[in-house]
């Protein structure tokens, strides 16, 4: 087999690159001539107890993410501008028909058990993640013969993997660097010990991360040590990727749930970052000597998904479909967003379903954005019949910028008729919920940035939230293979903007405002980066 090998400038590189307008790499808190200094102990609050970080099967969202990066890594991560970067690869070739990808590993890289990572380890755990079902992994399934594992996947020896594709795709690439669900590596033994079920023994959560797990104390702490086996990359930090050096001895994830006490513990020196603070406590912190305040670019929206599976918005087709366009023609989402964040600086509206901070934005069928027209909306209820039927909406009783835009959005639909109901749950049960197909009718959520639209959590092939069948709904699953499979960028580009449009046309979903970044940072962490995710490797206390 011939193979080239990949170049920063080859096509599948490309076509993963993202224009980030908002996001400085530059570090926050720190001189660019101080000396780094190890030693000293990390804090950062938590609103929930991630209740889990199996790295292949998602719990609580960002909080589990926060802690599971520090553990455990990935063969490829993102630079600067997340263009695709090696991590515990160390490269790799594609052949010419860009099927076939041969993954060289690095060599003497260890787990924190001390055990070599090696190809068996990497077999093991990508035949895991795709097996669990995640995002990325469902993905993969469409690309790749994965009924049997030798179909797709081999060790050509003890340090290089190889993956077949059944067609080319940038599935494979942004799967095995994206940090959601993504495809991290950890020993053969745990994923021999546990399968496809859950990692639930917190000593087995073994990575070759920076940090290892070293205690676990439920609702309250998780503390993380430095990993003095760790060998960093040799080339510079970048992004999230180069040298990740570990210079505090410990980081600790101490469970706040009360965003007012978290901004308190802050302002005391209890801990070191805060995100996302209560709006009610944001000028008095960006007045605080102590810390540092950062406005990003858009982190996340908040949408609402409809259960297109089972229920009054899934069957029957029509019917159900006019019940969807009804809910959207309602809702107000500048109100709501004014609702949950009190100060228009701190959000936008935009119907995009990528942010305008990348190359993938369109605003394809933005006049079914915002509509706020209660008038058109009880039409489309009085044509559909709607009887009055109970609409559950499932959302986090504990996590306040839910539950608010939650509160508002129901108060928007009663207004026109609809038999809305709240149920909120506590946010680690309601993270196990996602996964049921029925009980619900409507479900409240925030879309972290992406970096690429195939990574978007709502498409059709998504784990969570009741999306259709391929029987039930076969259009949105060919236009989802088409994105994943083309590999011209202006093509994939129209194919995104389709998308959109169907999903706006049929009102398959429901997008909000976009959110900003808001991130206040002790002044006595050193080399902290304004980054979309926190990360403290290469993070070092002022002593």
């Amino acid at each position: 087999m011939r193979t080239d090998r990949a170049r920063p400038g080859h096509a599948v590189l490309a076509l993963l690159a993202v224009v980030l307008l908002g996001y400085a790499p530059a570090a926050l808190t720190a001189p660019a001539a101080e000396q780094p200094k190890r030693g000293g102990v990390i804090r950062i609050g938590l609103p929930t107890d991630p209740g889990g970080i199996d790295p292949h099967i998602l719990t609580t969202g960002q909080d589990h993410r926060v802690v599971a990066w520090e553990i455990f890594e990935q063969l490829f991560t993102t630079d600067a501008g997340t263009k695709i970067i090696p991590m515990l690869a160390e490269g790799y070739t594609l052949s010419r028909d860009r099927r076939v990808y041969t993954f060289r590993l690095r060599q003497g890289i260890t787990f924190h058990n001390g055990k070599e990572m090696t190809s068996e380890d990497v077999l093991a755990s990508l035949h895991r993640w795709v097996a669990v079902g995640g995002r990325m992994g469902n993905l993969v399934k469409l690309v790749a013969d994965t009924r049997t594992p030798e179909s797709w996947l081999r060790a050509a020896d003890r340090y290089t993997v190889q993956v077949t594709l059944t067609k080319p795709s940038v599935a494979l690439l942004q799967g095995l660097s994206t940090i959601r669900q993504g495809a991290y590596i950890v020993p053969k033994e745990i994923i021999d010990k546990y399968g496809t079920r859950r990692i639930t023994e917190w000593g087995d959560n073994i990575g070759t991360g920076p940090f290892r797990l070293v205690s676990w104390t439920k609702d309250q702490s998780i503390r993380l040590a430095r990993y003095e086996g760790y060998k960093p990359r040799s080339d510079a930090p970048v992004g999230y990727g180069g040298a990740r050096v570990p210079y505090v001895d410990v980081i600790e994830f101490l469970v706040i749930p009360d965003p007012a006490v978290r901004a308190a513990e802050l302002e005391v020196g209890k801990i070191h970052i805060l995100s996302q603070g209560p709006v009610s406590a944001l000028k008095r912190l960006q007045q605080n000597p102590n810390l540092v305040f950062v406005k990003g670019a858009p982190s996340w929206y908040d949408h609402i998904y409809f259960n297109l599976r089972n229920g009054v918005f899934a069957e029957p087709r029509d019917r159900a479909m006019k019940l969807r366009q009804a809910v959207l023609a309602a809702i107000n989402v500048r109100e709501v967003a004014q609702v949950s964040y009190g100060d228009p600086a701190l959000y936008r509206l935009d119907p995009g379903y990528m942010w305008k901070e990348t190359l993938w934005w369109t605003d394809a069928c933005k006049e079914f954005y915002n509509q706020a027209s209660p008038a058109k909306a009880k039409k489309l209820l009085q044509e559909a019949g709607y009887r009055g039927e109970k609409i559950r909406f499932r959302t986090s009783g504990d996590r306040a910028e839910l539950l608010v835009f939650t509160e508002a959005v129901t108060r928007q639909l009663k207004e026109i008729g609809m038999n809305v109901e709240i149920a909120a749950m506590d946010y680690g049960s309601y993270t196990k919920a996602w996964f049921a197909p029925t009980g619900w009718e409507l479900s409240a959520l925030q879309a972290t940035f992406r970096d690429d639209p195939i990574l978007l959590p709502f498409w059709a092939s998504s784990d969570i939230f009741a999306r259709p069948t391929r029987e039930q709904m076969p259009h949105l699953y060919e236009q989802e293979t088409r994105l994943i499979t083309e590999d011209d960028l202006d093509k994939r580009r129209t194919i995104l903007a389709e998308m959109q449009c169907t999903f706006y046309k049929e009102a398959l979903h429901i997008r909000l405002a976009d959110a900003f970044e808001v991130r206040f940072a002790s002044r006595v962490l050193r080399n902290f980066k304004n980054t979309p995710e926190i990360f403290l490797w290469n993070v070092w206390l002022r002593q």
